[in-house]
């Protein structure tokens, strides 16, 4: 076994190995975190994306969440938001309001079965099995890692080496 297979041992920072060490827990990590997710989603008979959809309307009750943002948030086009917002309304969990001054625009907001739906989402997140400091802490550290990539990846005129759809600029 390498020393990237084992994320345990100690290795000096930047080196290939810490990289490839650090590449293998975080996706080992990811991939835990979505298997917990889609196994809560599956109980309300959601898709991951659309439980993702719920909690972020859920979490965000005081803002006017366009589709845009509401896609922009969940890095798919708005399409594809598009596709998760209807199915959605279909099952009755989210509403679309019209803006009283932009008859074009609308934000979207949950239902009371939304509501409801979101919270059980959350009890069932809430006993995942991961303990709190450690959650606590990637809280904390995973978006400083991600913020701190995203401006190693700016040309020297600010603009984005590669773009979410994996294109570079």
């Amino acid at each position: 076994m390498s020393d990237a297979d084992n994320p345990s041992d100690p290795l000096p920072p930047k080196t290939a190995a810490a990289w490839l060490a650090l590449w293998n827990c975080l996706s080992a990590s990811l991939e835990l975190l979505q298997q917990e997710l889609t196994a809560a989603a599956r109980e309300q008979q959601l898709s991951p994306e659309a439980a993702r959809v719920l909690y972020y309307l859920g979490h965000h009750t005081e803002e006017r969440l366009n589709q845009r943002r509401l896609a922009r948030w969940m890095r798919v086009s708005p399409a594809k938001m598009s596709g998760l917002l209807e199915s959605l309304r279909q099952q009755s969990l989210v509403h679309p309001e019209r803006d009283a001054h932009d008859r074009r625009s609308q934000s979207w907001s949950l239902t009371t079965g939304g509501h409801t739906t979101c919270q059980a989402l959350r009890q069932q997140l809430d006993t995942a099995p991961l303990p709190v400091e450690l959650f606590e802490q990637l809280v904390r550290i995973v978006p400083q890692l991600a913020k701190q990539f995203a401006q190693s990846q700016l040309t020297d005129d600010g603009r984005p080496l590669i773009r979410h759809e994996g294109r570079a600029a």
